[in-house]
C-alpha cells in the first residue's frame, strides 16, 4: 500500500533581515519493502523509480501550486455526515485483539515486580515476540518529495499537497489515496476536501498516531493537575511541567508507565489471581467505591495509561482493529480535558475510518498502515513519527539547513534538493547490506542490561517517594498507620 505523509518543516536562522527562516510542508511517499502476506501477493502497485534514460532530461522539481476558493469555515458536506458502523470483520478482530492484550499487559504489570531484570514493555513484548517466533514484516522504504515552500497551514498548500499526492498514487496504480498529517493539517485538509468532495473523494485522510498520543498524555496532564502527580514525578524526573502538557514525548509516556507500574505493585502482589487488565480495574472499580482519592487516580491517570499500552500495542503490532478500539476510548479524556481540536477531530477520524473502502480495508487489516525502520516484529511505528525520524532528522541534523550558510542562492539550492539528498543520505546507510529489505531487527534498547538497570533505579525512586505519600488506592489505610504513630508520639 501507498502512503503520503505531511509535516511541517520549520527552520529559525538567525539573519540581520529574518528572511531567512523556513516555513514549508515536507512530504514523503512510503511503501512496504515486500508484501510477504497473502492478501498482498496479488498487489501490483510500486513507486515509480527513475530510469537512466529519463535521467538525461531535466527533471523538474517544481510542484505546480493549487489555488483554494472555499470559505474560511466551510460546512461538512450532508453525505460525509451520515454514521457508519464498523464492519463485522473489524468487529470481531478488535474482540479477540483486545482479550490478547489485556492477557499480555497484566503479565508485563507482575513480570516487571517479580523477574529479575525484566526489561520495559517495548523490550518486554519486543523480548516476547522473538521468543514466540511471531512473523517478520517488511521495512518501509521512502520517497522524499520537494518541499513545498508555502505556510503548510494555508489552504492552497494544503489543496496542492493533496492534489500531488492523488497524482503520484495514481502513477502506482492504486486506487485510492492515504494521506496522513497531524491536527492542525488535518483540519485544512478537511476543508479543502469539504469544499470539494468529488475531487478528493478517493483521498483517505488519517490523523497522525504519535500526536494524537502526546495530546491524550496532555489531557491526563490536565486532568490530573494539583493532585501530586507531579510532585512524586518530580522525585526523579526533570522536565516533569512539560511532559505533563504532551511534550517531551516520549520520556513522558515513560514517566507515566513507571509511576503507574509502583502504585499498582501491591495490588498486583497481593492478588496474584488475576490474569487480565479487565479483572485488575474490576478490583480498582471496587476500590473506587470506597474513597474518591482512589476513583480520581483510578479513572484519570491508571485507566488512560493502560489505555497507552494497548494504543502503543496496536501500532507496534500493526493491529488496525485494536487502533481503532484504542482511539475509540481515548476520545472521553480530550472532551473531558477541553482538548477540543483532538475532541472534535479525533472523533471526525474514527467515523471516516469506519467508512473505509473494502479495497483498502485489507491493506490495514494486513497491517500495512503503519511503518518501520527495519524488518522485524513489534517495531511498527506511527506514520507521523516516520517523517519525523526520517526527513526532519536528515533537514534539521549535521549537513542540513541549520548554521550552513547565510547566502540565500545556497539556501535555496539547499531546499531544492533536500528530497533527494535525504533519499542519498538513507541509501548510503543501507549499503553495507547486500540485501536492505531483509535487515532484522536485534535486541531493544530497553533489553539491554543499562537501561534495565536505570529503569529499575527510576521505578526504585519513585517507590520511595511513594512511600512518603498516601497511597492512593488505599488512602484510608495510610490514615490509620499515620494516627497510630501520632497516638504513640
Amino acid at each position: 500500500m501507498i502512503q503520503v505523509v505531511a509535516d511541517n518543516f520549520d527552520a529559525d536562522i538567525s539573519s540581520q533581515n529574518g528572511k531567512l527562516s523556513t516555513h514549508s510542508l515536507a512530504l514523503i511517499v512510503t511503501q512496504p519493502a515486500t508484501t510477504d502476506n497473502e492478501f498482498n501477493r496479488e498487489s501490483t502497485e510500486r513507486l515509480h523509480r527513475i530510469s537512466k534514460s529519463e535521467m538525461v532530461h531535466a527533471i523538474e522539481h517544481n510542484v505546480p501550486i493549487e489555488r483554494y476558493t472555499g470559505g474560511k469555515k466551510p460546512e461538512m458536506p450532508a453525505e460525509i455526515s451520515k454514521q457508519a458502523i464498523l464492519r463485522l470483520k473489524v468487529l470481531a478482530q478488535a474482540a479477540v485483539s483486545r482479550k490478547q492484550a489485556s492477557e499480555l499487559d497484566i503479565s508485563f504489570l507482575k513480570e516487571v515486580h517479580l523477574v529479575d531484570k525484566c526489561p520495559e514493555y517495548n523490550g518486554y513484548n519486543t523480548k516476547l515476540s522473538r521468543e514466540d517466533e511471531n512473523t517478520s514484516r517488511p521495512m518501509t522504504i521512502t520517497s522524499y518529495q520537494p518541499l513545498i515552500d508555502m505556510p503548510p497551514a494555508d489552504p492552497d498548500t494544503m489543496m496542492t499537497a493533496l492534489v500531488e499526492a492523488q497524482r503520484i498514487t495514481a502513477q502506482t496504480g492504486q486506487e485510492y489515496t492515504v494521506f496522513t498529517c497531524d491536527q492542525q493539517l488535518y483540519r485544512v485538509a478537511l476543508d479543502v476536501m469539504w469544499v470539494y468532495p468529488d475531487r478528493f473523494s478517493n483521498v483517505i485522510l488519517r490523523l497522525g498516531g504519535m500526536h494524537l498520543l502526546m495530546s491524550f498524555i496532555g489531557s491526563i496532564g490536565t486532568l490530573m493537575a494539583d493532585t501530586g502527580l507531579s510532585d512524586v514525578l518530580e522525585s526523579v524526573f526533570g522536565g516533569v511541567g512539560k511532559m505533563l502538557t504532551g511534550k517531551k514525548f516520549p520520556q513522558n509516556v515513560r514517566a507515566l508507565r513507571l509511576i503507574v507500574e509502583e502504585i499498582l505493585r501491591d495490588v498486583l502482589l497481593n492478588h496474584p489471581q488475576l490474569s487480565t487488565t479487565d479483572e485488575l480495574l474490576l478490583e480498582l472499580e471496587r476500590r473506587s467505591l470506597l474513597s474518591k482519592t482512589t476513583k480520581l487516580w483510578v479513572d484519570v491517570l491508571i485507566k488512560p495509561v493502560l489505555l497507552t499500552l494497548k494504543y502503543v500495542r496496536a501500532e507496534r503490532e500493526g493491529d488496525w482493529s485494536l487502533h481503532l478500539d484504542t482511539v475509540y476510548q481515548m476520545i472521553p479524556y480530550f472532551f473531558a480535558a477541553r482538548h477540543v481540536n483532538y475532541a472534535r477531530y479525533g472523533l471526525y477520524y474514527l467515523e471516516s475510518m469506519k467508512k473505509m473502502p473494502k479495497t483498502m480495508l485489507g491493506h490495514f487489516m494486513a497491517g500495512e498502515h503503519v511503518m518501520r525502520h527495519i524488518e522485524g516484529s513489534w517495531n511498527g511505528i506511527w506514520s507521523d513519527m516516520f517523517i519525523e525520524t526520517t526527513f526532519m532528522r536528515y533537514g534539521h541534523g549535521k549537513g542540513g539547513i541549520i548554521g550552513i550558510t547565510l547566502k540565500p542562492q545556497t539556501l535555496k539550492t539547499w531546499a531544492l534538493s533536500l528530497h533527494a539528498c535525504s533519499q542519498i543520505v538513507g541509501d548510503i546507510a543501507h549499503m553495507g547490506d547486500e540485501n536492505v529489505s531483509r535487515r532484522s531487527q536485534g535486541l531493544h534498547k530497553e533489553e539491554m542490561n543499562a537501561r534495565i538497570e536505570v529503569d529499575g533505579q527510576d521505578r526504585l525512586g519513585l517507590r520511595k517517594k511513594l512511600e512518603l505519600c498516601i497511597d492512593p488506592l488505599n488512602p484510608d489505610g495510610t490514615r490509620t498507620v499515620l494516627l497510630i504513630l501520632l497516638a504513640v508520639v
